[in-house]
C-alpha cells in the first residue's frame, strides 16, 4: 500500500529535480557501501557525476535538531533526492567557470584549495524539501593514546589511534595507525575573552580559538571528547563537546578548540 504522504513526498522530488536541472550545478554523490575501504571520496561508492543542485541556505532555527546552533551551514536542497539516502555526501563536480559553460572553480571556489563546495543529506522527511550540511573539507580523525610515551604525554598524533574504513564501518585501528580521511564542514565561533573581571591576557597570549564541526553518519564511530579532526593543512581540532542525532536531522555537530598548525 503506498501512503499518501509518500506519494506526494515523490511529488515534491520530482518538482525539485525540475528546479535543480533548470538552475543547479551538478555533484558527484557518494555512499559508504559494504565493500567501501580507505579515505573519502575514492574509497566510497560513486552514485553519480551529474546530481544537479541548487542549494539554498536555510537558519538552524528551522532545522529539526535538539540544539541552537548557526554554525552549522544548513542547506534546502533543490534536487531530486529520492534514489539517495541519509549520508549521501554531495561535491560540486562543475568545470572551471565560463559563461554560460561551466560554473565551478573561480566562481565557486579558489582553483587549488584544499576545500570543498559539498554538503551531506541530512533530512528527507515527507511533505518538507530535503535539507544538507554543508561539507567543506576533509579531516583525519585520532582518538589520543592512552598511555604516555616514555613517561611524557604528546601533542602529536604519534601515538594516537587513527579511526580507520574498513569494508564499510569505522574503527579505531592500532597506536601509530594512519586515519581515513572523511568529509567534515567547520564553522567559527566567537574567541573567547576573560571577562571584565579578570585581567587582559599578556600581549600574543590569545584564548584558544573555537570552532564548529558537523560529520555526516560514520557507520561504527561515535565522536567523543578529546578526538582530534585533523586536516590537510595539519591543523589539529579537538573535540570539547560532540552531540549526535540519527533520526532527525542526522550527524554529528561538535564544538572543538583549534590548535596551532604541527605534525598531526
Amino acid at each position: 500500500m503506498v501512503l499518501p504522504g509518500a506519494w506526494f513526498q515523490s511529488q515534491i522530488d520530482k518538482q525539485l529535480g525540475a528546479v535543480g536541472r533548470s538552475f543547479g550545478v551538478p555533484y558527484a554523490a557518494y555512499r559508504i557501501a559494504s565493500t567501501s575501504s580507505g579515505d573519502f571520496p575514492t574509497a566510497w561508492q560513486l552514485l553519480t557525476k551529474q546530481a544537479m543542485v541548487l542549494n539554498n541556505r536555510v537558519r538552524a532555527n528551522d532545522v529539526d535538531v535538539a540544539m541552537t546552533s548557526e554554525r552549522t551551514l544548513w542547506y534546502q536542497i533543490s534536487g531530486d533526492m529520492s534514489s539517495f539516502i541519509l549520508g549521501d555526501v554531495f561535491v560540486q563536480n562543475d568545470a572551471r567557470f565560463f559563461p554560460g559553460i561551466a560554473y565551478g572553480p573561480n566562481a565557486t571556489s579558489v582553483p587549488g584549495t584544499f576545500e570543498l563546495n559539498g554538503f551531506a543529506l541530512a533530512w528527507h522527511a515527507q511533505a518538507q524539501p530535503p535539507l544538507g550540511a554543508r561539507i567543506d573539507r576533509r579531516v583525519m580523525i585520532y582518538r589520543p593514546a592512552l598511555e604516555p610515551i616514555n613517561g611524557q604525554w604528546r601533542s602529536t598524533r604519534d601515538q594516537d589511534t587513527g579511526l580507520i574504513l574498513t569494508n564499510g564501518v569505522y574503527a579505531f585501528g592500532t597506536p601509530g595507525s594512519t586515519a581515513s580521511w572523511v568529509p567534515c564542514g567547520f564553522g567559527t565561533s566567537d574567541r573567547q575573552t576573560r571577562g571584565e573581571d579578570m585581567p587582559p591576557d599578556p600581549p600574543g597570549m590569545l584564548p584558544v580559538p573555537r570552532y564548529y564541526a558537523y560529520l555526516p553518519p560514520l557507520p561504527g564511530y561515535s565522536p567523543a571528547e578529546g578526538d582530534a579532526l585533523i586536516t590537510e593543512d595539519d591543523a589539529r581540532y579537538v573535540v570539547i563537546a560532540p552531540y549526535t542525532q540519527s533520526a532527525g536531522t542526522v550527524g554529528s555537530q561538535m564544538m572543538t578548540q583549534r590548535y596551532i598548525s604541527q605534525n598531526g
